[in-house]
C-alpha cells in the first residue's frame, strides 16, 4: 500500500456524508457488484477517496497552513550524513499525485516540470508501471494512464493490485481469482497465471518482486488485516496465513537484504517494529521494542535503510512523523530517531534524505538530517485538495 494510500484511510470519514455524488457512486458499485460481503471493501475503499477530498479541512483548513511544532522534547533528534542533500527551494526530483473526486487523477511530472491531467474518474490507488501509471477507480476498473494518449481500461472488477518495481510486471486480483501477468509496449494486459483468490475478500497483491506475491489487507487496517505469500512459479495459492498472525502491519521491502519491514505482536499484546523473512510464517529475524505506538502510515526510504512513519509519542498521544534508522534501531538500545512535532498526510520520500508531505493546502519538504521543514512550491502543480510523491 502506498503512503497517499494510508493518509485516505486515516483522515475523514465523516465527509462521505457531505458528498453525495461520491455516495451515489458507492451505492451503483455496491448494487452492481450483488455479493453482500463486498459491501466493507466497496464502503472503506470509496471513502478513502473521500478522505483526499477532506485532506485540507483535517490538515489546516483554507487558511494559512499551521506553524510547525518543534520535535517533542523527549524525543532525541540525530543528523544523518548522506549525499542526498536537496536544497529547500530545488523542484521535486519524484512525480507528484494530486487526486480528488472532482479532478480525478492528476501528476505533476519531474521530468518536464508540467502537470497533466490523466484520468477523469475519482480512483483509490495510483502506482508506477515502468513509463506509465496503473490506477483503480471506483467502478473498480484497472486503468492504464499514458501521457498523451486516452486511459485504456486493462481488467475489470480489480481490487488490488502490485507492480514488480522497475518493471510492468503486475499482480492483481478480482472477487474470485488472483493473477500475475505483464503489460506489453502496446498497452495489452497478458496474463500469465491464474490462481483462486484468498476467501478473504480484503486480502489480495500488496507487494510483488516478479516472483513472489506478499498478501495482505487493502485498507491495512493492522491485525484485521491477515498476511500471506503466493508464488505463482509453485503452482496455485495455497492459504498459510495461520502462519503469519503474529504480524499487524508490513511496511515494506528493503532492496538490500530482501527482508521485509513491519510490525509484529508480542504473546502479552504489546508491539514491536520488526525485520521479517519474506516468506511463509514471516519469521522475526530482528526486532526493537523500544518505541511507542505505531500509526498506519510508514514509507521506507530508497535504499531501505530509514523508515519514516506516524509514531505516537505516548501510548495514548498523537502520532508525530518520525525517522528511523533501521540498522542503529536494531541494533543501539533506546536509538535516537528524528521526530517532528506533526504529522504529515501523503508523505513519502524523495531521495535517501528527503520526503515530501502535505499540511492543509500546501507541500513541504522534509528533511531529517537537519530536522528542517520547508514549503514547497512547485509550479503548475495544485496541491489541493491534496498531494503526495508517486515512484
Amino acid at each position: 500500500m502506498t503512503a497517499l494510500e494510508d493518509a485516505l484511510r486515516r483522515s475523514m470519514d465523516g465527509q462521505v456524508a457531505v458528498l453525495p455524488a461520491v455516495a451515489d457512486q458507492a451505492d451503483r458499485a455496491i448494487r452492481g457488484a450483488g455479493v453482500i460481503r463486498r459491501r466493507r471493501l466497496v464502503t472503506g475503499a470509496l471513502a478513502a477517496l473521500v478522505l483526499l477530498a477532506g485532506t485540507a479541512a483535517a490538515l489546516g483548513g483554507h487558511g494559512e497552513p499551521r506553524g510547525l511544532p518543534a520535535p517533542p522534547a523527549d524525543r532525541p533528534t540525530v543528523g544523518v550524513t548522506t549525499p542526498a542533500q536537496v536544497t529547500p527551494d530545488a523542484p521535486p526530483v519524484v512525480d507528484i499525485l494530486s487526486a480528488s473526486v472532482r479532478d480525478g487523477v492528476r501528476i505533476w511530472r519531474a521530468a518536464d516540470g508540467k502537470e497533466a491531467a490523466l484520468y477523469g474518474r475519482p480512483s483509490t490507488t495510483v502506482v508506477r508501471l515502468d513509463d506509465a501509471w496503473l490506477a483503480v477507480d471506483n467502478e473498480w476498473n484497472l486503468v492504464l494512464l499514458r501521457l498523451d494518449q486516452q486511459p485504456r481500461v486493462l481488467f475489470p472488477g480489480v481490487r488490488q493490485v502490485a507492480v514488480a518495481p522497475g518493471t510492468r510486471s503486475l499482480a492483481w486480483r478480482t472477487d474470485s481469482v488472483m493473477s500475475v501477468g505483464t503489460v506489453t509496449s502496446d498497452g495489452l494486459l497478458v496474463t500469465e497465471r491464474s490462481t483462486v483468490a484468498p476467501a478473504n475478500p480484503e486480502t489480495g497483491p500488496v507487494l510483488y518482486t516478479g516472483k513472489i506475491v506478499l498478501l495482505g489487507g487493502a485498507l491495512n487496517r493492522g491485525k484485521d488485516d491477515e498476511h500471506d505469500f503466493w508464488t505463482p512459479a509453485d503452482g496455485n495459492y495455497v492459504r498459510t496465513a495461520a502462519a503469519n498472525d503474529h504480524v499487524v502491519r508490513v511496511f515494506g521491502r528493503r532492496p538490500d537484504s530482501g527482508r521485509l519491514v513491519g510490525i509484529v505482536e508480542n504473546p502479552d499484546g504489546s508491539q514491536c517494529l520488526a525485520e521479517l523473512e519474506f516468506s511463509s510464517g514471516m519469521r522475526v529475524l530482528r526486532r526493537s521494542c523500544d518505541l511507542d505506538g505505531y500509526g498506519f502510515a510508514g514509507s521506507l526510504s530508497p535504499s531501505g535503510r530509514r523508515l519514516a512513519l506516524d509514531l505516537n509519542e505516548r501510548p495514548t498521544g498523537p502520532a508525530h512523523l518520525t525517522v528511523l534508522d533501521l540498522d542503529a534501531l536494531f541494533t543501539v538500545p533506546k536509538p535516537a530517531v528524528v521526530s517532528f512535532g506533526v504529522t504529515f498526510a501523503g508523505f513519502g520520500w524523495e531521495t535517501e534524505d528527503s520526503l515530501i508531505g502535505t499540511q492543509g493546502r500546501e507541500l513541504f519538504r522534509i528533511q531529517p538530517s537537519t530536522g528542517g521543514v520547508t514549503p514547497l512550491r512547485v509550479p503548475g502543480l495544485n496541491p489541493d485538495p491534496g498531494a503526495a510523491p508517486l515512484r
